[in-house]
């Protein structure tokens, strides 16, 4: 996530925002990738966007990782020009549009309420706009920002999508409820949780929620994992993966197969969009603490992280 801001940007942060909102939607995208570019030490946690980037890509020379977190950090700079400009994604008006791609042979009709997943790729937070247009009201968990000022401005603007947002604090209830009377769930799983079930993420053992797994096999309904795409400015598109199905099974185990197929999922989306992945939260933080004392205790991380596997308590994220 960014940097805790301080109250003292607020009105500067508002200025931004008024100003990106008026700005054609090409020349918002453009400041605000240059905005980024130039201040991402300040708002950003760059390092941890590098640290990322070393654990994704090992094989990958200093030069190649510093050009992709400048395209990463640019990137985060449009999406927030983007979200200024919902009601305009929503409306399809001033030059923008979204399209739809789902997997040959598949239809968004074959199922009823779903737990859509993805990743902090592309624009993500127009997602929920595709899922209203197309007949499948969405209620989205999100994580407070701890800016209260940034907070209340996301909020507003997610308000525009049409989708109902419910904190992580407070999503377990509100979420089932959803289910139950028709409504699809949509959540980011990438970043990292403190707690969850350990599965192989780009090769390394890291916390997942389990909240998606647990879900599907309660209502038996698919995970389906989605990415938002930049085509253009103002040119994006949602691609629907192949749905996870529980298929009746039950249990720890099949929490955990599903939640490994997710991280999969989640995985190659990653890798196919690793320009505008916006990572700046350590991803592996937990994982080479388990390395570590592994070592310490002369146990195989695979076996650590077995034991991990079973005995991990879920949180919502």
């Amino acid at each position: 996530m960014p940097k805790r801001i301080p109250n003292r940007y607020s009105l500067i942060i508002l200025a931004i925002y008024l100003i990106v909102r008026v700005l054609p939607i090409k020349s918002a995208s453009e400041l605000m990738a240059r905005v980024l570019g130039v201040s991402s030490k300040t708002f950003l946690k760059t390092k941890n966007i590098k640290s990322n980037i070393r654990d994704v890509f090992p094989d990958m020379d200093g030069q190649s990782a510093e050009a992709l977190t400048k395209e990463m950090v640019e990137n985060f700079g449009r999406h927030i020009a983007e979200i200024a400009h919902i009601p305009a994604f929503r409306d399809a008006r001033r030059g923008t549009s979204i399209t739809v791609r789902i997997p040959e042979g598949s239809s968004l009709e074959d199922h009823g309420p779903a737990i859509n997943v993805g990743a902090h790729v592309g624009s993500w937070e127009l997602a929920p706009l595709v899922l209203q247009r197309i007949g499948h009201p969405v209620t989205i968990i999100y994580t407070e920002n701890v800016n209260r000022f940034v907070n209340k401005l996301l909020s507003r603007m997610r308000e525009q999508t049409g989708a109902q947002y419910v904190e992580k604090s407070n999503a377990l209830r509100a979420c089932m409820k959803a289910l139950e009377q028709g409504p699809s769930v949509g959540l980011l799983v990438d970043q990292r949780v403190p707690s969850g079930i350990y599965v192989d993420f780009f090769g390394r053992p890291t916390k997942m929620t389990r909240f998606p797994a647990m879900l599907a096999i309660r209502f038996n309904c698919p995970i389906i994992p989605i990415e938002v795409v930049r085509l253009g400015t103002g040119q994006m598109r949602v691609d629907f993966q192949d749905p996870i199905m529980p298929d009746g099974i039950t249990g720890k185990p099949a929490e955990l197969e599903l939640t490994q197929r997710m991280a999969e999922a989640i995985e190659e989306s990653i890798k196919r969009n690793a320009g505008s992945w916006f990572c700046s939260k350590l991803r592996w933080k937990a994982a080479d603490k388990i390395k570590a004392d592994a070592v310490q205790r002369s146990v195989s991380p695979c076996q650590s992280d077995q034991q991990n596997i079973l005995t991990e308590k879920a949180a919502c994220h």
